[in-house]
């Protein structure tokens, strides 16, 4: 590859980091206290409150953590 190809290829991704950003920060307002009511919201057809994604614990792990990153961060 040439010079301007891969300067071509730089310009394009960093473009892609940008717009991504870009969206990332004007969703992440009201995005994340709906996601972690949605996460916590028990199911209205079972009596027992039993989460869906509780049901695998690499999964679980992975859920609190993003849970209590929101509580955290943006004061849930």
């Amino acid at each position: 590859m040439n010079v301007i190809g891969t300067l071509k290829l730089i310009a394009r991704v960093l473009s892609c980091v940008l717009v991504i950003n870009l969206i990332t920060l004007l969703l992440k307002k009201p995005l994340l206290p709906w996601l972690h009511n949605w996460l916590l919201a028990c199911p209205s057809s079972t009596q027992r409150c039993a989460l869906r994604w509780q049901k695998w614990p690499f999964v679980e792990r992975l859920v609190w953590k993003f849970l209590i990153y929101i509580e955290t961060n943006h004061h849930l």
